[in-house]
């Protein structure tokens, strides 16, 4: 039986679909469609209103862009403009929407890293400006006082992944302020966990932390800064984030034969022609597998993270 609560927020979410309804009615004559309705647009419309209704069903209220796809469903069996959005670009909208819809969660890396950084930029859904923004535009984001360089988006893929693999280990490569291992320490306290997290820069950060390992190293001879002895201590499974840009070919080489299947790596800052060159080697001369998690680089749009199609999963 469904309670009270689950009850007000499946009728918050009818009272918000007839008023979208009432409000397209308003600025449009819908009878024209009863009498020339297309029959493609109109199953386009069915299939992305059955998403929908599907995704809302559970928490009975939809966020802004599942209101802005009903909206454009409306659209689009009235033929009319939407918000000033021409009907050809609506049925566009909503096609790229069930594309991702029915696209795995876990994809071939290699397929998108070959493609050009051009070709990668004109496909995402924040543009360019937007997305060097994400770190701060009026100041930098921080965390405890300290400044923390992450994206706006990053601050909500990073929790959820880590509340989904539930890291024994974090290992944080470049440290910078050390605001980041903070972060990632107290996220994971949030979800009742206490990983071993090691960081680890040229500049050991000016903090101390019971819970973080801050190693001084030179990430440039990436055996040397984390040895074995350290390595073999660190439980499974393992979060592995570069956010150093140095010696990257190296380090994945290093991590490669140390990940274990279901660890993820994560290759921030990712989006420079060289970045994704090193990637893409990496992933030929593996001896191992690695799958793009769609889940969290396109949780928000195609690649809106620093971690352009650099969130892999160990096979």
């Amino acid at each position: 039986m469904a309670s009270a609560s689950t009850y007000k927020r499946k009728t918050q979410w009818k009272v918000i679909r007839e008023m979208d309804e009432k409000l397209d009615a308003e600025s449009t004559s819908l009878s024209g469609l009863l009498a020339t309705g297309n029959p493609t647009s109109d199953a386009l419309a069915t299939e992305v209103e059955s998403i929908v209704d599907a995704r809302v069903s559970d928490r009975g209220v939809p966020n802004y862009y599942e209101n802005r796809l009903l909206r454009l469903v409306t659209g689009l069996r009235a033929g009319s403009k939407v918000d000033g959005i021409e009907i050809d670009a609506v049925q566009r909208e909503l096609d790229a929407f069930l594309d991702v819809s029915a696209s795995p969660r876990f994809v071939d890396p290699a397929e998108r890293l070959r493609r050009p950084v051009d070709s990668m930029w004109s496909e995402r859904v924040v543009d360019e400006r937007a997305y060097r923004t994400m770190q701060g535009f009026r100041e930098v984001p921080s965390w405890r006082g300290l400044p923390l360089i992450k994206t706006a988006y990053d601050f909500v893929i990073y929790p959820m992944l880590i509340d989904e693999l539930k890291p024994r280990s974090i290992i944080e490569l470049g440290s910078g302020s050390g605001a980041s291992a903070l972060w990632f320490a107290d996220v994971a306290d949030a979800h009742g966990m206490s990983p071993r997290i090691v960081s680890i820069d040229i500049v050991r950060p000016q903090i101390d932390d019971p819970r973080v390992d801050f190693i001084k190293a030179d990430i440039t001879r990436i055996g040397s800064a984390l040895k074995d002895s350290v390595i073999k201590a660190l439980p499974k499974p393992w979060l592995v984030i570069d956010d150093a840009h140095v010696n990257v070919p190296d380090v994945l080489d290093f991590f490669d034969d140390r990940l274990g299947t279901g660890d993820y790596l994560v290759i921030e800052d990712s989006n420079s022609p060289s970045n994704r060159r090193n990637v893409l080697d990496f992933l030929a001369r593996s001896r191992n597998g690695y799958l793009l998690d769609r889940r969290y680089v396109d949780m928000f749009g195609e690649n809106s993270t620093s971690a352009l199609d650099g969130v892999l999963k160990r096979l």
